[in-house]
């Protein structure tokens, strides 16, 4: 988002984005009027955090003065993700409403991260972001923005390429007026978007026929940000629930994680900071989707492709599974419980790593 600052350095950037940028309307149909009031992010939580005094003060602008406190807020979650909070003479937000608010943005959107600025009260208007760094100018920002600002810096380029704006050439439409800006801010917005479809479940259809017009953007973010990625981990799932289209079962120490594909595979990843992610088990049930992945009452695991057909299954029924649980645990083993917490079924993958706290 494109913003005045009274920083000479910062205000001769956005001057320069703006010129580029406003010769880029889309000029597209806006679908809504906003996004903040009219999409539901209430699903949204904040992870654990500590703050500690000290960080790069070189990262806060705050219109040529000095920063009154600077401070490195630490995200405790299966990543976790530093970044400096800057805190500007007369800052417009409190430090607490910032941590929350920049908590709430799954990780795997903000994690570019590296400072949040609560400017000064009057020296800007709405919010920006450069370099990784963003700041924010008005009192009490909605949680929309904080993750617009963040998918900036997701960007890394994407905007600028021709599959993007060959998707967005493609749609009828865009997710509201501001999204009409520029390829850059039409990214942002539109992953705005998709994080409230992955809150509501939406995301296996990609919004449905309310969102039709711009399937082709959201079909880009969700091969971009896979709605797993966006959604709170879970190592476990119940019997009678099930995975829908890229969701995942995630080993609570992070090195594992089972994802259903679109393409109907359903697939067991490991992936540790020396390991790239690798598959080490897989069901091979390629077919049209929207797929999902059922732990059926009886203990047999299903896969269905969009006809509701059974592309899978472990062909494994049994009694006492009704109130079970299929576990993604930290040694890489995938294992369906019984009502009495005994292994009735298991991948066979233990082990692939060795195991991390």
């Amino acid at each position: 988002m494109l913003t005045k600052h009274t920083s000479s350095a910062i205000f001769f950037v956005f001057l320069s984005l703006f010129v580029r940028f406003s010769q880029q309307n889309l000029s597209k149909k806006a679908l809504l009027d906003g996004l903040g009031d009219n999409l539901n992010f209430c699903q949204l939580t904040s992870p654990p955090y500590t703050s500690v005094p000290g960080g790069d003060a070189g990262l806060c602008h705050c219109s040529g003065a000095a920063p009154a406190s600077v401070h490195t807020i630490t995200y405790h979650e299966i990543s976790v993700h530093q970044l400096v909070l800057c805190m500007c003479p007369n800052a417009v937000m409190s430090a607490p409403y910032m941590i929350e608010m920049m908590g709430r943005v799954p990780y795997a959107i903000r994690r570019y991260n590296k400072a949040m600025i609560s400017a000064t009260s009057r020296t800007c208007g709405g919010a920006g972001s450069s370099g990784d760094v963003s700041f924010y100018c008005e009192p009490n920002m909605h949680v929309s923005v904080f993750i617009h600002e963040s998918a900036h810096s997701l960007d890394r380029g994407t905007s600028g390429t021709s599959e993007w704006r060959n998707a967005v050439r493609q749609d009828s439409c865009v997710p509201d007026p501001y999204a009409n800006s520029n390829f850059a801010d039409n990214f942002a917005q539109v992953v705005v978007l998709w994080t409230h479809l992955v809150a509501e479940r939406l995301h296996p259809t990609l919004g449905g026929s309310q969102f039709s017009c711009m399937k082709n953007q959201i079909q880009q973010i969700s091969k971009a940000l896979p709605a797993y990625r966006i959604q709170a981990p879970r190592s476990s799932l119940p019997a009678g629930q099930q995975l829908q289209q890229w969701e995942a079962l995630t080993s609570s120490n992070g090195a594992y994680r089972l994802v259903m594909q679109d393409d109907g595979n359903l697939v067991l990843y490991v992936s540790d900071k020396c390991i790239p992610a690798n598959a080490i088990w897989y069901t091979g049930s390629f077919s049209n989707g929207p797929h999902r992945f059922q732990i059926q009452t009886n203990g047999n695991l299903v896969a269905y492709n969009g006809k509701n057909q059974a592309i899978w299954n472990s062909n494994s029924p049994r009694q006492n599974v009704e109130r079970g649980h299929l576990v993604m645990q930290n040694d890489g083993n995938l294992v369906l419980h019984d009502n009495n917490h005994r292994a009735v079924w298991a991948s066979n993958t233990c082990c692939f790593i060795a195991p991390r706290a």
